[in-house]
């Protein structure tokens, strides 16, 4: 070991060494302030090296800033701007009529938990309500393709179809049936059936 080399009271990166508290793996051992004021024990070649800047706090930094870069937190702002900001553009289709976020997602740790719940999205999807009338949450989430989203928006036209309910667009892709001319068909009093005929 070399000689010892008193740094109390010195201040390296965010740290600042308050006292000798020990030694670990044959190396003084110090207990340190951060400027973020959480206390860590640091050994002095880790400190004077630079190898140990701070508490941690940098390194969460570092991690929540590269977040904010990523789709999934752009997913999580933009359902946060939708629901929350009245001067967002599609409020009025969302938070202007009732629809909110669970608490989970809210608050200090909301991305933290939203990621952990959904994960990130699958290439070619994107965050979707199963049912549009309730709010953002775990149970009422999924990553869905565009078709899906399409087919599970408010303004679908919903028909009965082979003994199903079914979106006008997925009953027109089933028969084969242009879409503009069986809505035409049932514009003019057309049942279902006759409009999805060949």
């Amino acid at each position: 070991m070399g000689n010892f080399i008193d740094i109390t009271d010195k201040d390296f990166g965010r740290l600042h060494v308050v006292t000798r508290v020990g030694t670990k793996h044959g190396e003084s051992l110090w207990l340190c302030r951060c400027e973020c004021r959480k206390s860590t024990k640091v050994t002095s070649f880790h400190i004077r090296s630079g190898h140990t800047k701070s508490c941690g706090c940098m390194f969460k930094e570092y991690q929540n800033s590269n977040e904010s870069k990523s789709r999934l937190y752009t997913i999580w702002d933009s359902m946060k701007q939708r629901c929350l900001n009245p001067k967002a553009i599609n409020y009025k289709h969302y938070g202007g009529r009732g629809i909110q976020i669970c608490t989970r997602w809210l608050g200090k740790s909301g991305f933290k938990n939203f990621k952990e719940d959904m994960g990130n999205p699958p290439k070619g999807k994107s965050l979707d309500r199963r049912n549009n009338d309730k709010g953002y949450s775990k149970k009422n989430c999924r990553w869905a393709s565009k078709r899906t989203q399409a087919n599970n928006t408010r303004a679908n036209r919903i028909v009965e179809f082979e003994g199903k309910k079914i979106t006008l667009a997925q009953a027109c892709r089933k028969s084969g049936v242009n879409y503009n001319t069986a809505s035409t068909r049932l514009f003019y009093g057309k049942s279902i059936e006759k409009a999805l005929a060949g």
